[in-house]
C-alpha cells in the first residue's frame, strides 16, 4: 500500500492509503488491462452498498507530469448508466475540463468509461476498492498516443477541497 498525506488548511493531517498494486492488476492479468466482463451487467457499487457516485480528488499522469484531477461520478436518470465530468489542473491555474461517459460496466467494481475534451479522447479502466471511496484509473487516448497511464481518485469529506491541500 502507498500512504498519501494530504494537509487541509494548514490545519488537518490526513493519511489515505491506496490501493495496492496487486489489488489494481488483480483482474488484468500479465498486460495490466482489465477484461470486460458481462456486458449486461449493473453499474458497480461497493459491498456496502454505496454507489460508485460522488466527487474524487486524485492525481494523473499527463504530459510526463502528475497534476491534480477532480473526477465528479453521477448517474444517468434515462438508462442508469454512470457519466460524470473532470476538471484536470494544469499549472498557472489553467484547467481542462472534460466529459466520462460509461462505455461498459464491469464486474468486481471495475468499470470502463469514454473520456473526452478539448486535448482529445480515449478511455479510462477505473478499478473501485471494496467501500467505494476510492478508485485506481488507467487512461488512454483513441489514436494509441498515450497508453495506460495513471488516473486515481479518492473521495473526500464535502468540506474539503483542493485549496491547501498538498500532496506529499
Amino acid at each position: 500500500m502507498h500512504k498519501i498525506q494530504l494537509t487541509i488548511c494548514g490545519c488537518f493531517l490526513i493519511s489515505l492509503l491506496t490501493l495496492p498494486a496487486a489489488m489494481a492488476q488483480s483482474s488484468s492479468g500479465a498486460s495490466g488491462k482489465v477484461e470486460p466482463g458481462n456486458a449486461g451487467a449493473s453499474p458497480p457499487s461497493s459491498p456496502t452498498g454505496k454507489p460508485l457516485q460522488g466527487l474524487f480528488y486524485g492525481t494523473a499522469l499527463e504530459s510526463g507530469k502528475l497534476k491534480k484531477i477532480e473526477t465528479r461520478i453521477t448517474r444517468k436518470s434515462s438508462d442508469g448508466k454512470l457519466q460524470g465530468e473532470y476538471t484536470l489542473h494544469q499549472p498557472h491555474g489553467k484547467s481542462i475540463p472534460g466529459r466520462i461517459t460509461e462505455q461498459q460496466p464491469l464486474k468486481n467494481h471495475h468499470v470502463i468509461f469514454k473520456w473526452k475534451d478539448s486535448s482529445g479522447s480515449g478511455t479510462v479502466n477505473m478499478i473501485f476498492d471494496n467501500t467505494g471511496s476510492a478508485f485506481k484509473g488507467r487512461w488512454s487516448t483513441d489514436d494509441g498516443s498515450v497508453k495506460d497511464l495513471p488516473w486515481d481518485g479518492h473521495r473526500l469529506n464535502a468540506s474539503a477541497n483542493w485549496a491547501g491541500i498538498n500532496v506529499l
